[in-house]
């Protein structure tokens, strides 16, 4: 348990906020000032749930101290969707359960539990364990220096490290809520003088003063009027008026006497009045006093009752933090300008750069429209950078900025990179790359005007690259930078002072692909690839059911790489077909060896949809077989994934059925993420599913991939198949998994996949966790 240290409230409000915190400050602050007391509550709840959702805090709370009855009670609670809340079970809990949090909060300092399970053992951390809190941030709610409470974030679902934002803005609705809790004693107080001012006049901490007709003159005053008024005694009040007493004009330019007498006549109109007056006293001090006018009588005269409380402190305050709000929205003003603006030309720095591009490449596909980018680098500036200095080369940069800026249309951008790089956006061109030209000579000139600086006329040009969006296949905004940075290079290359458009990229692309496939074939033919085997396991027994192969590729200059890396470029390619054969003789010949070695084990190996469906799958699966005739086919079981499309269902239907009726075995791989489930059940034979990682991976915190999980094991008890989970992470996923009455599994938290080699081992070593065996099937 740790202290955050106190921090510049002016400098936390500088350090890289977002419009979107401001917009939260300001707007739980302006809530707050002068919000009526009876829909205090409403606000503050609405604040926790702005607050904690903005900060994605699970739980977020406000505390009461009663020092009297020594204990704390929680009176406002917001609970993010999931959470369970608190509040019932924290009403009345022992202040001297926690002497340590609560002398932090005396001494006004925010409070913060980076990780609960790292507390000492005791009643506290016995109290946050019990509400699943893995980190906490406090704040002291303190009224006139001494703390009546706190407000704070839970960390429910993970451990949180808590920043300067959340500390800020914690303190600053803690505060809000102390002036709050003023206001709410202030009425309290009011209310409480209106009920018994005739018993409790003279002894009240109010200024009470009675008020006649028609020249309002006081009749009456208690001691806290004289006090507060600065007059010496009653005789001497009552010699006075309303008038005499009030400042020399309001907030609005009213002369004083007619604002004044305008509420005294309301109140007798309407029975009261309450308003805030500024008021200037007779030694002339200033103060903000809350005043309420009530129609009474006075030994039987009409007169007006005034209870007046000086109410500076809360005005200081309020104007103190509509200061502090302004300055946070003029340093975030600053900052957001820093941000997004070139320091040295005021042109768009990149970050503003990707956001118009985004923008312009969202407009082409709304409007059926083109765009160029226009990728500029200045030939020659940094001869004169080095010749002239940096503060030269500053201004003649911010000169040709301009003028190349002016050289665009209105709806254009130019931006600057940085050095001597710039890149102007060309909105609203046409297919045709030529209707960009007039704009692009346009930034040739504007480039090459002589520059005079200090008496030196200066002069470069410019190599300009162009590339045009839409392209015949997607591209990103990056991907588009980097096309015009190398047409900018070719337009270098070609003598400078000009540009030159790119058009060379599907040229390019192709061949570094024919590169990849004929490295691949090469591969395949030096018995570069090799399998790796994952084990698959029954959770609730501990046998090890089966194992999947998994194709790695032993590149001889980059290592070990994954199919990710190689898989997607011989994708609908014949290079596909034959890494499948060879997939599938390494499989069978690894299975032979381990029979032989005393360990029988079923492999699976992943099958494409094309595979599948050629014409010979099945013979040629039946010459395989044939040799390893110590293979039983019952041991070997294809994979098809969900996702892939097979063009004629009924071909693979029937291809399945030869294989089964053979002893091969079929699994649904990636089950769940492809749209026709039901239709892959019903027609293809495959006697397991494998429910697909992403749902395993997510289902703890996830409701929705839980829904989907509890759904696919419906599907597979309704259809009579055989369910295997995929992705087990952890040893809370196989719990909950067996929970669910899923018993199969495979993934990180069970094992890697691993050589074959290390297999045998592996099997004759594992056991599942001992929770695991504790579960008793739903």
């Amino acid at each position: 348990m740790s202290q955050l240290p106190p921090i510049d409230r002016q400098g936390a409000a500088g350090a890289g906020r977002t419009d979107t915190f401001q917009s939260l400050v300001l707007d739980i602050a302006m809530t707050f000032i002068n919000l009526p007391l009876d829909r205090i509550d409403a606000a503050v709840h609405a604040a926790l749930g702005q607050m904690a959702t903005f900060f994605r805090a699970d739980r977020a709370y406000v505390f009461d101290y009663d020092f009297t009855a020594g204990t704390g009670t929680n009176t406002h609670e917001w609970c993010a969707a999931g959470i369970v809340p608190q509040i019932d079970s924290l009403q009345g809990l022992p202040l001297a359960a926690m002497p340590d949090w609560v002398e932090v909060h005396r001494r006004g300092e925010c409070l913060v539990v980076a990780d609960v399970g790292n507390l000492a053992a005791g009643p506290l951390k016995q109290l946050l364990t019990a509400q699943n809190i893995q980190s906490l941030l406090t704040a002291p709610i303190l009224c006139d220096g001494d703390v009546t409470g706190f407000v704070g974030f839970d960390a429910v679902r993970e451990r949180r490290d808590y920043g300067e934002d959340e500390h800020y803005l914690l303190s600053l609705f803690a505060n809000l809520l102390a002036n709050v809790s003023q206001r709410k004693r202030s009425a309290e107080t009011l209310r409480e003088s209106e009920q018994r001012y005739r018993r409790l006049f003279d002894q009240s901490r109010d200024a009470l003063m009675i008020v006649t007709p028609p020249d309002w003159a006081f009749v009456a005053c208690n001691r806290a009027a004289l006090d507060l008024f600065g007059v010496a005694d009653e005789s001497a009040f009552t010699r006075l008026t309303l008038v005499d007493l009030s400042p020399p004009l309001q907030p609005d330019g009213s002369p004083s006497d007619t604002w004044a007498l305008a509420h005294l006549a309301s109140a007798m109109a309407e029975g009261s009045a309450l308003f805030e007056w500024q008021h200037q006293r007779l030694d002339g001090r200033q103060l903000s006093c809350s005043v309420l006018l009530n129609r009474t009588e006075w030994f039987g005269q009409a007169a007006i009752q005034g209870t007046v409380r000086d109410i500076s402190a809360q005005k200081r305050a309020e104007i103190a933090l509509r200061e502090q709000s302004d300055a946070l929205h003029r340093t975030n003003a600053r900052l957001e300008r820093i941000a997004h603006f070139d320091t040295v030309t005021d042109l768009p720095n990149r970050n503003l750069l990707a956001d118009r591009m985004q923008q312009a490449m969202a407009q082409v596909h709304r409007h059926n429209t083109c765009i160029a980018i226009a990728y500029l680098d200045l030939d020659g500036f940094k001869e004169i950078n080095d010749r002239y200095g940096h503060d030269v080369g500053d201004r003649m940069l911010r000169a040709l900025a301009q003028h190349m800026n002016g050289a665009l249309r209105a709806g254009d951008t130019l931006a600057r990179l940085g050095g001597d790089e710039f890149v102007a956006v060309l909105v609203d061109q046409d297919s045709n790359p030529q209707s960009c030209e007039p704009v692009i000579a346009r930034l040739l000139e504007a480039s090459a005007e002589t520059v005079t600086i200090d008496g030196h006329a200066l002069q470069v040009s410019a190599s300009i690259g162009v590339t045009f969006y839409p392209q015949h296949e997607e591209i990103d905004a990056d991907q588009l930078l980097r096309q015009a940075d190398q047409a900018m290079y070719l337009s270098k290359v070609e003598g400078k002072n000009r540009f030159h458009v790119f058009d060379t990229a599907f040229h390019r692309a192709q061949e570094g692909h024919n590169r990849q496939l004929e490295e691949i074939r090469q591969a395949l033919a030096k018995g570069e690839f090799v399998l790796f085997y994952q084990p698959k396991v029954n959770m609730r027994t501990g046998q090890v059911v089966g194992a999947e192969a998994l194709v790695r590729w032993q590149h001889p200059r980059q290592g070990l790489l994954l199919p990710d890396t190689f898989l997607p470029f011989i994708e609908n390619h014949a290079l596909s077909l034959a890494l499948g054969r060879w997939v599938i003789d390494a499989a069978l010949t690894q299975i032979a060896a381990w029979r032989r070695s005393g360990l029988n084990l079923p492999v699976s190996v992943n099958v494409s949809a094309s595979q599948l469906q050629q014409d010979n799958f099945v013979e040629d699966l039946q010459a395989r077989l044939r040799t390893q005739p110590e293979v039983a086919p019952e041991l070997l079981e294809l994979e098809i994934t969900e996702t892939r499309a097979l063009d004629d269902i009924e071909h693979a239907s029937s291809v399945m059925a030869a294989c089964e009726a053979m002893g091969v075995k079929f699994a649904l791989d990636d089950f769940g993420t492809g749209y026709s489930s039901m239709m892959y059940l019903k027609r293809l034979p495959a006697r397991t599913l494998k429910i697909d990682r992403s749902f395993v991976r997510d289902m703890l915190v996830d409701e929705d991939d839980m829904a989907i999980l509890r759904g696919i094991l419906g599907l597979a008890s309704a259809f009579r198949r055989q369910v295997l989970a995929e992705g087990v992470e952890t040893e809370a996923h196989g719990a909950k998994l067996l929970e669910l009455g899923c018993e199969l599994a495979q993934g990180f938290g069970i094992a890697r996949p691993m050589p074959a080699a290390e297999l045998p081992a592996w099997v004759a070593s594992w056991h599942p966790p001992a929770s695991w065996l504790l579960i008793e099937q739903r």
